[in-house]
C-alpha cells in the first residue's frame, strides 16, 4: 500500500512539473502589482494660535513653528516632510492692490501650467482668502488672504522631493491633511485681541 501511494505522489509530482513547465514556455504575460507608498504619521487635527505673528493664525500642535524674523512664519511637519512659509505684509488701503497683485503673480509663477483647485471665500473676521491645490508639484498648497486695508498673508506648502512623475496617491494623504489644517488657519485668521 505504501508503495501504491508512493507511485501516486511521484505521477502527481511529474504532472504538476509538466503543468508548471507548460505555463511557463510561451507568451509570458506581466501581472500588474500594486505600488507600495510609504506609510505616513499624519499629524492630529488639534491647533492652537502661534505666538509672534501680527495676526492670530493658528498652527498644528503636531507641526513645529518658527518666527525666524518679524513678518514671517515657517511650519514644519517633520512626520510628512512638508514645510509652510507664511508672509504677513502691512499694508494700507491704497497699497494693498499692488501687493495683492504681487502675490497673485508669484502663486501663479508657482503652479505653473498645472491644473489648480481654486476656493474663494471672506472668512467671519472679513479676510478674503484664495487657496489654491495642485498635484505633483512642490508646491501643492498656496493661499492668498487680506482684509484689504491692514494686512496681507499669503504662503505655500513646500514638498521636498515632488516631481511632475510622482505618484499623487503617495503624496495626497500629507497634501490632504496640510490642506485641511491651512483651511482652518484661514478661516480662524483675524487681528489679535
Amino acid at each position: 500500500m505504501n508503495m501504491h501511494w508512493a507511485a501516486y505522489v511521484t505521477a502527481a509530482a511529474v504532472c504538476a512539473a509538466i503543468v508548471a513547465g507548460g505555463c511557463s514556455e510561451g507568451e509570458h504575460r506581466a501581472v500588474p502589482r500594486r505600488e507600495a507608498y510609504v506609510r505616513l504619521q499624519l499629524p492630529d487635527s488639534a491647533m492652537s494660535a502661534v505666538g509672534g505673528t501680527p495676526l492670530l493664525f493658528m498652527v498644528n500642535n503636531d507641526a513645529v513653528a518658527d518666527v525666524p524674523r518679524r513678518g514671517w512664519l515657517d511650519v514644519a511637519y517633520p512626520t510628512i516632510g512638508v514645510e509652510v512659509h507664511i508672509t504677513f505684509t502691512p499694508v494700507t488701503e491704497a497699497t494693498a492692490p499692488e501687493v495683492m497683485a504681487n502675490r497673485m503673480e508669484r502663486l501663479m509663477l508657482n503652479s505653473g501650467n498645472l491644473t489648480v483647485d481654486e476656493r474663494e471665500f471672506t472668512n467671519p473676521h472679513g479676510f478674503d482668502i484664495y487657496l489654491t491645490r495642485a498635484e505633483r508639484t512642490a508646491t501643492p498648497i498656496q493661499f492668498l488672504a487680506t482684509d484689504r486695508r491692514s494686512m496681507v498673508v499669503s504662503g505655500a506648502a513646500v514638498m521636498r522631493g515632488v516631481s511632475p512623475d510622482t505618484a499623487v496617491e503617495a503624496i495626497a494623504p500629507a497634501v490632504d491633511a496640510v490642506y485641511r489644517d491651512i483651511m482652518r488657519a484661514m478661516q480662524n485668521l483675524q487681528p489679535l485681541p
